[in-house]
């Protein structure tokens, strides 16, 4: 009986280690969204706390460069928070830059993941899954108000 007893609670303790680190590895390589973690509220309020937003970027040959309205600013906002966390980034190609004029200064980097995908490289990280064709919709009107 003494023996089944230990038997049993070397066992219950090994499962409970290997599902602790099982379940450890499993949320770090979940996605973690913008605005859930402490650098994204931190590029998050950068970005609210910002007096003028601009966005210059070269998208298809054409280029957009344009200081963003009220509106396109919390679309651009809404946008921005979509993304989650980019843990491994890769070689990517730099469309352009969003700009932010405030205190501290700072431009963000556009990179181009895939035709359909885009990521923002902020001093808080970098943050991906975020659609091209979302973004587009936002800065092309504010190219064709500028021109």
């Amino acid at each position: 009986m003494r023996f089944r007893l230990r038997t049993l609670l070397l066992v219950v303790t090994v499962v409970a280690v290997i599902a602790a680190i099982s379940g450890s590895i499993l949320n770090a390589y979940r996605p973690i969204v913008m605005w859930r973690s402490r650098d994204g509220v931190l590029a998050i309020n950068q970005f609210t706390a910002a007096q003028l937003v601009s966005v210059e970027v070269y998208v298809d040959g054409t280029k957009i460069n344009c200081d963003l309205s009220p509106d396109s600013r919390q679309a651009l906002l809404a946008w921005l928070i979509k993304g989650v966390r980019d843990i491994h980034p890769a070689k990517r190609t730099v469309l352009g830059e969003i700009g932010l004029k405030s205190p501290k200064a700072e431009n963000w980097i556009v990179l181009e993941m895939n035709r359909d995908e885009l990521s923002v490289q902020t001093s808080h990280g970098t943050w991906r899954s975020l659609d091209r064709a979302e973004f587009l919709r936002i800065a092309r009107p504010c190219q064709i108000e500028d021109n």
